[in-house]
């Protein structure tokens, strides 16, 4: 009876002992690695030189004409205003392209024209400055890294054929100096490694 007794009470212990150390097993704590990243940023903006933009107009002329230009809020978007416009006049608008963001941008796409009738007379080429000459010509070929800029030159030259079949028929008025014409310029550049579609 007394061994009986003291196998109970044996058992009883091992039962307790059992259920502490599960309890103890149990137990248990996590730790955090907290990271941050940040990423990098794609930001180009257009910059124009207020009353940069030229004509070549011989002075005297019955119609005056001129050009000028201007940026949105946003940078993104150049609009070009020509008041008085007629045949056999180049107007010249210099303008620079600047990287703002981290990331190496380029320019697959090339300049958008709005309105899209207007590309066949507006040229946009490399400024020929020669403080320039060692940049990429092409801009669907340049690379700009954080502050660099693509200096170009947009130059709008009418003859009188597309004066005649062109401009006209979209509602253009010889020497009209009461409704300017304007057009706006926009492109899209994109990150270094990234292949627009």
């Amino acid at each position: 009876m007394k061994t009986a007794k003291i196998g109970v009470l044996f058992l009883v212990a091992l039962m307790a002992l059992t259920g502490v150390t599960a309890g103890y097993a149990m137990w248990s704590e996590t730790i955090n690695i907290n990271g941050t990243v940040t990423t990098g940023t794609v930001g180009i903006k257009w910059s124009y030189v207020t009353d940069s933009a030229t004509d070549d107009e011989i002075s005297g002329k019955e119609t005056t004409s001129s050009v000028s230009a201007s940026l949105s809020a946003d940078e993104n978007t150049l609009t070009v205003t020509i008041l008085g416009a007629y045949p056999c006049i180049t107007y010249s608008v210099p303008f620079d392209i600047t990287s703002t963001g981290t990331v190496p941008v380029h320019f697959k796409n090339g300049f958008v024209i709005t309105p899209a009738y207007l590309s066949g007379i507006i040229t946009i080429a490399h400024n020929p400055d020669a403080a320039y000459n060692a940049e990429t010509a092409d801009i669907t070929l340049a690379q700009l890294h954080t502050g660099d800029s693509w200096h170009g030159i947009l130059t709008f030259h009418i003859t009188n054929v597309l004066w005649d079949t062109v401009l006209v028929p979209n509602g253009w008025v010889q020497g009209n100096t009461a409704a300017p014409y304007s057009f706006t310029v926009s492109i899209m550049g994109h990150q270094y490694n990234e292949i627009p579609s």
